[in-house]
């Protein structure tokens, strides 16, 4: 058996590997909600989730299947949020006037 420092350690580059993914993600969620509010699509997609989850869950294999539900149930909710977070700070930043029909 590892010793905890080295199991640790693994633990502690996983965990950096996983923050910058993470970031990467949410980036690109809010890239996404750009492009959905420029097309007048709904930011939420429920159909989408369903199969992102379902992917993931297959992924994850036996005995892991609802730790990944938790997990991305987790990563849409932060990803929604991010989203919205990021067109409010759009919308702040626009002229005035800049998205009106005048």
């Amino acid at each position: 058996m590892r010793e905890l420092d080295s199991l640790r350690k693994e633990m502690d580059r996983i965990d950096d590997e996983l923050t910058r993914v993470f970031v990467r993600r949410m980036r690109l969620s809010a890239e996404i909600a750009r492009y959905k509010q420029s097309k007048r699509l709904p930011l939420y997609d429920p159909a989408r989730e369903r199969e992102v989850l379902a992917k993931a869950v297959s992924i994850c294999g036996e005995g892991m299947e609802h730790y990944a539900g938790c997990l991305y149930r987790t990563l849409f909710a932060a990803s929604r949020s991010y989203q919205q977070q990021a067109l409010a700070a759009d919308a702040l930043a626009e002229p005035r006037g800049a998205g009106s029909r005048e």
